[in-house]
């Protein structure tokens, strides 16, 4: 079987600034982790992070330099694609400014 999928990530993350909605993903890291894995997340397109790949149920850590860190957890990636690709869970990291 011949497949044409693009590569997906298990996790695809938004950070915005809590107040003004305004697109922080430059300079902006963190990790998504399942049980024992751990993988970085990288930029892309300046518009998004991504990372992972196995199917599970992630905790996903962002960090940028002046905000408070941001975690969530329970962000469960369940379905492959056709390809065997994952269905990527999409995700919303409103940062707060540090105090």
């Amino acid at each position: 079987m011949y497949c044409a999928a693009a590569l997906s990530p298990a996790v695809i993350v938004t950070a915005r600034d809590s107040a003004t909605r305004a697109n922080l993903v430059v300079g902006t890291r963190g990790t998504v982790s399942s049980g024992t894995y751990v993988d970085s997340l990288r930029v892309v397109n300046d518009s998004f992070l991504w990372g992972g790949f196995p199917l599970g149920t992630y905790q996903v850590t962002v960090e940028h330099q002046g905000y408070r860190q941001w975690v969530r957890s329970g962000v469960r990636v369940t379905e492959r694609t056709d390809c065997g690709m994952p269905v990527s869970a999409h995700v919303t990291a409103l940062l707060q400014p540090s105090p």
